[in-house]
């Protein structure tokens, strides 16, 4: 046998025999940032001898959203075959697999390695270098994941009957529905995908912010004094001579120095035109609320919280005195705010002038559909007192004050445990803050920059 002739060789050889270790069921243990460790289970197939597709159950979105509208999304490439996941494109070369993952909240690139019969690999971004995911796999033989759905669901309905922030929401037909649709799907859930989407898809139709499953608990590995993983969430900069600028990606105690290290910096150079950008901010916590200590000059109520404490023993918001009579919150921990919630049912929050540091210059702020959760009560606030001018579109309506229960093993239950009103009985849930000037959010700048000339 020729050297050619036995390369040749060698390599159907390779080529046959990954195939037969690739061939079927496969589970996934993928590490979702954000979300923790889940399991997911994948059928693999050779397409040809160097390519191959890959794809959860089949029909499982017809589990989810129901016939009439599975016949409609079935004809949809993302959603081939009624399964939630798909590896198009996939190249087998030696000891290595490649494709494109698809799912319907996102594309990503998908990479592994063979090797013993088991699988490693990760999820890229378009550049295909940030990892978004890694995963471990190994063949798998059942249908069906080793966990008890139906049991985690009925903890589930337990948690949010204890914790949410007003218990007779529940027995709303909403509501009622809800926990129907969850306990007729349970019984049908493969793996930890279907019960993240089966419970995300549900609780989309419900009129209410703040609620999600995880497969882990924030708040194990959470520390208000641990610096060691601060990663900013505040940018700054000078637009122009005249026109100071501060982005906000999120809202955290950590920033507040930085904020008002800028904040001395414009006023000891007596910069006219500061533009707060709101847009896109996610939320955080109070700490958002510290933005108008430098604005205003006389101190304010700031709206009011209220709990499942409150709502056990009153159906009717709390009257003026109430609130007026509530001690002031000074508290300086996400973790604090949160409890005092819990254990007093009430929290009123109040802002007062910086006793250092007044801004004397025109405020703008940008606010979009994004601008949600913590954002919204201080863009309500500034518009309320005529601090800052709202400048692009409504904010998103989503003001619930939430923590991350664990209901059941790793799984937990992120749920809304505070309404908030504010200080003129405005509910800003499902409502958002409207602007005082309205423009698409990508030209909300642009705007700004030519009216503060």
């Amino acid at each position: 046998m020729t050297k050619t002739t036995y390369l040749f060789f060698s390599f159907l050889f390779c080529l046959t025999s990954y195939s037969q270790n690739l061939t079927g069921k496969w589970k996934l243990n993928a590490n979702i940032q954000g979300m923790g460790e889940i399991q997911m289970l994948l059928d693999f197939s050779k397409t040809t001898d160097t390519t191959f597709y890959a794809s959860s159950r089949p029909k499982a979105l017809k589990d989810i959203i129901g016939g009439i509208k599975y016949a409609v999304a079935k004809n949809n490439k993302i959603y081939k075959n009624g399964a939630i996941v798909h590896i198009y494109k996939g190249v087998i070369r030696e000891d290595s697999l490649r494709g494109v993952l698809t799912t319907p909240m996102m594309n990503l690139y998908f990479a592994a390695e063979l090797k013993n019969g088991k699988m490693r690999g990760a999820l890229f971004g378009a550049d295909k270098t940030k990892t978004y995911y890694e995963f471990t796999a190994e063949p798998y033989d059942k249908e069906f994941v080793n966990y008890d759905y139906v049991s985690l669901i009925a903890s589930i309905k337990n948690t949010f009957q204890k914790n949410i922030y007003d218990s007779e929401i529940l027995k709303t037909k909403e509501w009622t529905d809800f926990f129907k649709s969850l306990d007729d799907i349970a019984p049908k859930i493969h793996d930890d995908l279907e019960m993240y989407m089966d419970f995300s898809f549900l609780a989309g139709k419900i009129k209410m912010s703040h609620i999600a499953i995880l497969k882990n608990n924030p708040w194990d590995s959470y520390d208000d004094e641990d610096t060691s993983k601060y990663v900013t969430q505040v940018s700054h900069k000078m637009i122009n001579e005249k026109t100071a600028y501060i982005k906000f990606e999120g809202f955290q105690l950590a920033d507040t120095l930085v904020v008002r290290q800028f904040f001395r910096t414009i006023i000891e150079q007596k910069i006219p035109n500061l533009i707060y950008d709101l847009r896109g901010c996610s939320g955080g916590d109070y700490s958002s609320m510290f933005l108008a200590q430098y604005l205003t000059n006389e101190t304010n109520e700031a709206g009011f919280f209220i709990g499942n404490k409150y709502y056990q023993s009153n159906r009717n918001l709390p009257d003026e005195n109430t609130i007026k009579n509530l001690p002031d919150y000074n508290g300086k921990s996400l973790k604090e705010f949160l409890q005092t919630i819990v254990d007093n049912g009430l929290l009123k929050g109040k802002v007062s002038p910086d006793r250092e540091l007044h801004y004397n210059g025109k405020v703008y702020t940008l606010i979009d559909n994004n601008s949600a959760s913590a954002t919204e009560p201080i863009a309500y606030f500034l518009k309320q007192h005529n601090l800052a001018t709202l400048v692009g579109e409504t904010t998103a309506g989503k003001m619930l004050s939430s923590t991350v229960i664990t209901v059941k093993d790793k799984w937990s239950l992120m749920l809304p445990i505070a309404d908030y009103y504010t200080s003129a009985r405005f509910r800003i849930e499902q409502n958002g803050v409207s602007p005082n000037i309205k423009v698409k959010s990508k030209d909300a700048l642009d705007y700004v920059l030519k009216i503060a000339q």
